[in-house]
């Protein structure tokens, strides 16, 4: 027995949003202000018992704006009326091997074949509620006078009186029928929802000593549930009552003058009179003695001396370990667990540095499978675990496959399974496969953080690499007195280097919905036949080109002829997807390519060349201090080729781009930016 499934209406910006989950773990992924902590918030309100309760402003705004029943000014029919609501679907499936007796109350449908049960939660504004709340507005107008509120604020104010909670199992045939469950326990008895936030009681500064001991009082919790497995306490007491005996000869002595004083000022002839015993007990002892220290050598040091990123790393243990023993209903013998056990984890990735993170990750899905089997003697439950982060780090360690990646557009959120990606990569004919495989690693390997980015840059090449932050912080100089322009280096934009495989993201690009420049080169090359007749084609001069060798312009721009790519208008090199799979020019697309355009009347075939191009003299200046530089005599007055000095001269690529930045000035004044990169960058800043 599983969930597979959320459905959430009308909460915050989840908005019609669906979430696919894993029957094991489901790793959430997205940028901030994606929706993952109102996920774990509506799970909160809805499965836990904890008291948290809905509020007026999480409703979805533009449904709120749209639906909201006093929005007319009459009062509505029943017919007339729509209600007004807040909702959690859940889907649980189940197969014929899963105890069912707390389900089948919820069964809708008689078919054998059905598997499913969809429990519904809604927060709503029923019509009964919606008569007593325009009754009581009328009130309220009739004593307020002239300042009185409006119908949407006195709502808002007094909203708990107008709403309720209601739960349902709604057939899955026909979702207009349902039944509603009157008793939240029955549903607690199928789920059990638990959760560890991201905000956990950790510090280390001396100030908060007191609140800083998380993990000593986490010790305790999770002794108080095994201490009756492991401890026989009736031993521990036989010994501490010697203690209690020296302990009371102590107090006597301590306590005479305080007693005596008492006895005179309060008892009577007959009272009762006070005196102080020792009485150690076992269970106090555990619970005010277990201390959680780190030894070094042979130093026992307290728990606060350590560093925030281990204490919150093992206070996590701790709390996964005590979630899952409340899950078995260890401490309550006499309950049994529930069908379905969930628990959210939100952000473990907190104040820990990236080797914890990678190893938090990597070792999540062991202790998941062992609180599922549970120890020797314990039977197993069914977990699920649900995960979310904003850590590269831990994305690069997360199977692709329990990936769910959540985004926002038009003000709504979304999410994706990162496994529908490889599904649509499989399926191409264009070497699917091998592309999804190439992706996959280098994700995992390199540049997770992409799923955290609101736009990417796409680089080729080592120099472009090495230069494309002084590039985009010269663009952001040049542009700093236009209204409106927002500099490059203040937006949250991820540079990649993907040698010449540019093309492989094509996907991945659609997928992130993001705005992406693809800065590649021309690399035109001209067709030559050998002496047994085959054609080949070898780099040449744009100027006598029939061909790219470009497979990311060839693919981006569906091989188009090679005169046709050399003269496209800028307006062109804007992409988007069109319902065929096919990239097209569209001035309003997130996609664009750059690559070498005619410029000072020379069209270059790679950034090296249209660099030397559009900054020639400040080449000619330093070009006996330039280490990335060889055959210096080339680089001289009168007429040169810039393609040959491209080729001739430069003797290391990267060293040649290091160069460029050693001698630029402060403000990079000294040197221009090709046409190409300046119009690419000038695009992707909007």
């Amino acid at each position: 027995m599983k969930i597979t499934k959320f459905e959430i209406n009308h909460f915050r910006a989840l908005e019609k949003f669906v979430l696919s989950i894993e029957e094991d773990l489901s790793v959430i992924i997205g940028k901030n202000n994606t929706g993952k902590t109102s996920l774990l918030s509506i799970l909160d309100r809805f499965l836990s018992e904890s008291k948290s309760s809905f509020e007026f402003h999480d409703f979805n705004k533009k449904y709120l704006a749209r639906k909201f029943p006093f929005n007319q000014d009459k009062i509505l029919s029943v017919e007339e009326y729509e209600p007004f609501y807040i909702s959690l679907n859940i889907y649980i499936e189940y197969n014929e091997t899963d105890y069912i007796g707390n389900l089948s109350k919820l069964f809708m449908s008689l078919d054998p074949k059905e598997k499913t049960v969809i429990i519904r939660f809604e927060y709503v504004m029923t019509y009964e509620l919606y008569l007593s709340a325009a009754k009581d507005y009328a009130v309220y107008c009739s004593k307020a006078g002239k300042k009185k509120r409006t119908i949407r604020e006195y709502v808002e104010k007094n909203h708990s009186k107008y709403f309720k909670q209601v739960i349902k199992s709604v057939n899955p045939a026909d979702t207009n029928e349902y039944v509603e469950i009157k008793e939240k326990s029955d549903i607690q008895r199928i789920i059990n929802f638990k959760y560890i936030k991201a905000i956990r009681d950790v510090s280390n500064l001396d100030e908060a000593k007191a609140k800083s001991q998380t993990l000593s009082k986490l010790a305790v919790k999770y002794c108080e549930a095994r201490r009756q497995e492991t401890l026989d306490e009736s031993l521990i007491d036989d010994v501490l009552k010697e203690s209690d005996v020296k302990l009371d000869k102590s107090y006597k002595k301590i306590f005479k003058d305080v007693i005596t004083d008492i006895e005179r000022f309060s008892y009577g002839k007959g009272e009762a009179k006070l005196s102080v015993k020792s009485m150690l007990r076992a269970s106090t002892l555990i619970k005010e003695n277990a201390n959680v220290v780190y030894s070094k050598e042979t130093e026992f040091l307290p728990e606060e001396y350590n560093g925030l990123g281990y204490m919150n790393l093992f206070a996590m243990i701790f709390y996964i370990n005590i979630q899952i023993d409340e899950f078995r209903k260890i401490t309550k013998s006499n309950q049994v667990p529930s069908d379905i056990n969930l628990l959210y984890i939100e952000e473990p990735e907190a104040h820990t540095h990236p080797q914890m993170q990678y190893v938090f990750i990597k070792n999540i899905q062991a202790k998941l499978q062992e609180g599922r089997k549970g120890k020797e003697g314990e039977d197993e439950i069914n977990l699920q675990m649900i995960l979310s982060s904003h850590s590269s780090h831990i994305v690069s360690q997360s199977n692709f496959e329990k990936i769910k990646f959540f985004y926002r557009e038009n003000d709504a959120i979304y999410s994706k399974n990162l496994s529908d990606l490889e599904t649509e990569m499989m399926d191409s004919a264009d070497n699917g496969e091998n592309r999804f495989r190439f992706l996959k690693q280098y994700l995992t390997l390199e540049r997770s953080e992409l799923f955290f980015a609101d736009k990417v840059v796409f680089v080729e090449g080592d120099t472009e690499r090495i230069l494309i932050n002084a590039m985009m912080q010269k663009t952001d100089i040049d542009n700093k007195d236009i209204d409106g322009y927002v500099p490059l280096m203040s937006q949250n934009i991820s540079v990649v280097e993907v040698g010449a495989y540019s093309h492989v993201f094509d996907e991945f690009i659609s997928y992130l919905g993001i705005k992406a420049l693809i800065i590649t080169d021309i690399d035109s090359t001209k067709g030559k036949v050998a002496s047994n007749g085959i054609t080949y084609y070898e780099a040449c001069k744009v100027s006598s080109g029939e061909a790219t060798s470009n497979a990311s312009l060839k693919h981006y721009f569906n091989n188009i002829p090679f005169d046709e790519l050399k003269t496209l208008k800028k307006s062109e090199k804007t992409l988007t997807k069109n319902t065929e799979g096919k990239w097209v020019s569209d001035s309003n697309g997130m996609l664009r390519i750059a690559y070498q355009t005619m410029q000072n009347r020379y069209h270059a075939r790679s950034f090296e060349d249209a660099f030397i191009n559009c900054n020639y003299e400040f080449i000619k200046q330093h070009k006996n201090d330039f280490k990335g530089l060889k055959n210096r005599g080339k680089i001289k007055d009168g007429k040169v080729s810039y393609y040959d000095i491209a080729a001739n001269c430069i003797d290391k690529k990267s060293a040649f781009a290091t160069d460029i930045l050693y001698f630029s000035n402060n403000d990079y004044s000294n040197w221009i930016i090709p046409e190409y990169i300046k119009e690419g960058l000038e695009w992707l800043a909007k």
